[in-house]
Formats: C-alpha cells, structure tokens, sequence
C-alpha cells in the first residue's frame, strides 16, 4: 500500500503535482545557450530533450515545494548541494526561489577546473569536507540532490547531514540517483564507463533514506532511454513517450533513475495524523484498477459485499450492496464525499459485522499486509453465508515483494490456497495474475476490462511480477 501524502489539507497529492508538472515542455533558454556557448562539460545544456528534463524538474520542486510548506517563492531558503554547472540553480532562481548552491567550487563559478558561467555573481557555499556543510541546523526549507548522492564518498553519512541543515517541515528532492535495474547503466559499465559505480535499489534506498530520519513521501522512475548525450529529432514528442513507457509500461523497471520527494520523519508523522497507518501511494494504489471486470464478474448486483482495506471504496461503483472498511482515516472520508459505504476499522481484528452477514468478500492485495492472514481469513468465513464466495489476491513469493517494506510475507500459490482449505473454505480457483507496469492500462482498454490473454500468459512466467489469486466458497458458519 503506498500513500501520497497532500501537502495542505486541501491540496493536491504530490503524485497529482508531480505528473502535470512533468508533462510541461521547455525549450531551451537561449540565454542558457549564449551563456555556455561551446565550454566543455556544458554541451547538455543546449540539448532540447535534456534541458527539458531539468525544467520540468524545476517545475515540481517549486510548485510541490510552496504548496507543502505554505511559503511563497521567495520565503523559501533552497539548498542545491552539488550544485555542479549550475543549471538547477538557474532554473530555480527564474521560479523566483532563493537558492544556495554548494559544491567544491574554486572560485567565483570555476568547478573542477572549469567555467560555470550559470553561477557566476551568485553567493555560494564551498564544500571543504567530504560530507560536513557549513551551515547551522535547520538553515533550509529545500534541499536538493540533483545527480549527487550517488557520488559521495559515504552517502549514509551525508543524508544524515542533509537532514541536520533541513527545518522541520522541510523537504528533500533527490533526483537521477541511479538505479540497479537500470539497462544503460549496465551497458556504461559493460563498456568500462564507471562514472556511476554506485547503484541503488528501491527497498536500499527506502532503508537508507529512513536511517538518516527522513520518510519517502512519494517515489518514481524516471528516464528509459539516454537524454544527455544523445540529440531526437522531435525531442519533446520523445519525452513524452519515455515518461509513457516508463510509468505505465514494464519497460519502467529498467529505467535509469530512481527519484524520490521526503520529508522529515517527524513532519511525515504528523501529517499522517487522523488518516490511520498508511503509507506512500495509498490512495493512489487503491483507485480503481483497470481490470477492475476481473473481480467484478465473480459476484452479482444482488450479492450483499464486503471489501476489506477497500481504500477509497471504488468496488461500490460497480456493486449497489457494498459495505467497505479501511483503517485509514483519510480513505473513509474520500469514500463518504463519493457517497460510497465504507466505514472504519481493523482488517487485522475482529470484524464489526454478524455471523453470515455476506454473500461475497473481496481481499484484494490485503493479507500480505496483517500480521495474522489465518486469523482474517477465519473472520472471513465467520461473516459470510454459507456457500459465500471470497476473492482474494496476493503478491507471489518473489523478490519484488519486499521492495515494499509494508509487506510482512509473500504467498506460493499453493501456500494461499491451503490456508483457505483448512480455514472453513472449498476452493474453486486458484492462479497467478500479471502486476507488471501498465498491466492496468492495458485491461481498461478492452470491452470487458479484464487482464487480457498475453498476460495471463505472461503470468505464467516466474520471472515477471505477478499475484496469487484465490476464489473460494465457504463450507460453514462454524468458527475455525
């Protein structure tokens, strides 16, 4: 389950935020391009599809960043550590934001030796020590790491000095951070380029990330295919298509950059106050999926339903008797705005309900999460008719399942179909389904919004993200 947090009460999730701002075009500055000219090291900067990707860049982090903190743009003490030839800084100070950057700068805009004719008059910190910063606590509401973190001598230690400098409500950006899957990076290292050594892997980042008392606000993927060194013809009709494939295509899993927005623990924590135990994505996660049909078809108009951490109640669209519960505060009142049944509790406890009070109960993606899944398999059955049919779903034992430090196990196919057997159930079917990147997408575009056959095919193969898939029918009433 993952949760975009909402920057105010009544803003806009940063996932919202952060998709309309990446899908605005920049051309490049022309000043950018006078500036830079032909000095080595900058060539990027006049390359349309790269210059896109700092712009829009810069986009999010100036929308996202007032939004959060209720300041406006020149209020905001921004950090650009690492700040390299400058363009982040540029881009920034242009959205009206009073950026710092910091680097090992050997003069008034001279880096490593060279020109940074962006910085140039602009006041910057020297960096003199591998991970210490020269300011006080709490100096930033920003801070950001732009294809930085990843170079540092020790990045543990760094994190933790990034979050000494940040105010309490701050954020961090941390972006192009690269990733272990990513199939460029492995071919850069194929051909002995090793200017990226260090690669990360989402579950390393999210553990490492927490360690330094920051919390994963929201978390994406982002470039498939290389943008700096190489020129497209229709270069903002190309990003456009690397931000398709790389979100709603499996393709995503072998992008370059891993790319995350945090904030401190203790800001994540009390934002999460009165919406329950949730965490990133959650309301994102439980929108209704596109093959919503393949759930669907296992129940009637007249079944009286019950779905267990429903999140924002999208199954009652679809089913008029429908009764939702969800612990989590935030999702109850959503569905209560939509006019949908949902109430709130525990999934993991004693269910609020009578004995044999359902025709059908839907777990979908839910007993990975509970501490006891035996335990509310066996609630199941207690409030369902004898002869009630259960749809449940789980993540296959595979290693993707733990990238997601909210699941406390995985099931084998067999594995979740025995726990349903000895807990009061007949089964009817049990099987996989496909998870991979944009398989939603792909079932919403057919007639009867199911899976269609290649991924029930792809299914098969071990080796793609996939889900274990019960329909069972309870034997009795009796308590187990």
């Amino acid at each position: 389950m993952r949760n975009a947090l909402a920057p105010t009460s009544d803003g806009p999730p940063v996932s919202q935020i952060r998709r309309q701002a990446f899908r605005t075009m920049h051309r490049v500055d022309p000043e950018v391009v006078k500036l830079v000219g032909s000095i080595p090291g900058h060539e990027f900067l006049s390359n349309p599809t790269a210059w896109a990707g700092y712009a829009y860049l810069a986009d999010f982090i100036a929308t996202f960043s007032t939004s959060w903190t209720a300041k406006k743009p020149e209020e905001l003490d921004v950090l650009d550590w690492g700040a390299g030839r400058g363009q982040t800084t540029w881009l920034l100070t242009r959205r009206g934001l009073e950026c710092t950057p910091a680097d090992l700068f050997e003069g008034d805009g001279v880096i490593f030796g060279e020109r940074a004719p962006l910085l140039y008059g602009r006041p910057a910190a020297t960096l003199d020590h591998p991970w210490k910063l020269p300011f006080p606590d709490g100096t930033f509401d920003v801070v950001l790491s732009v294809g930085v973190l990843e170079h540092v001598p020790d990045d543990a230690a760094s994190l933790r000095e990034l979050r000494r400098v940040l105010r309490p409500n701050g954020l961090f950006f941390c972006f192009n951070l690269p990733a272990k899957t990513s199939w460029t990076q492995r071919v850069a290292h194929v051909r002995g380029n090793r200017y990226h050594d260090r690669l990360y892997g989402g579950r390393q980042t999210e553990r490492m990330v927490s360690n330094a008392g920051f919390a994963i606000m929201s978390s994406w993927r982002r470039q498939l295919l290389p943008k700096n060194t190489l020129r497209y013809p229709a270069p903002y009709m190309f990003e456009r298509l690397d931000q398709l494939l790389t979100e709603h295509t499996p393709l995503g899993h072998f992008a370059t950059s891993l790319e995350f927005v945090a904030t401190t623990a203790e800001a994540h924590a009390s934002s999460q106050k009165g919406t329950g135990d949730v965490t990133e994505g959650y309301f994102d996660w439980h929108q209704r999926p596109g093959n919503y049909g393949d759930i669907t078809r296992h129940f009637t108009a007249q079944d009286e339903i019950l779905d267990l951490g429903c999140g924002t109640g999208w199954l009652a669209d679809f089913l008029p008797r429908y009764t939702g519960l969800d612990n989590a505060g935030g999702a109850v009142e959503t569905a209560a705005t939509a006019g949908r049944n949902v109430v709130r509790g525990d999934v993991a406890g004693t269910l609020p309900f009578e004995d044999n009070h359902f025709d059908g109960v839907v777990l979908k993606d839910v007993l990975e999460h509970v501490p006891d899944p035996v335990a509310v398999v066996r609630e199941v059955c207690r409030v369902l008719h004898p002869g009630g049919r259960v749809y449940a779903t789980s993540p296959d034992a595979q290693r993707w399942v733990w990238d997601d430090y909210t699941h406390r196990r995985p099931f084998t196919q067999r594995a979740f179909r025995r726990m349903f057997e000895d807990n009061g159930f007949v089964v009817e079917r049990s099987f996989y389904e496909s998870v991979v990147r944009g398989a939603g997408k792909m079932a919403d575009l057919t007639r009867t919004h199911r899976k269609p056959l290649v991924l029930r095919l792809v299914s098969r193969l071990r080796f793609f993200p996939r889900n274990v898939v019960v329909i069972a029918r309870s034997k009795t009433s009796a308590s187990y």
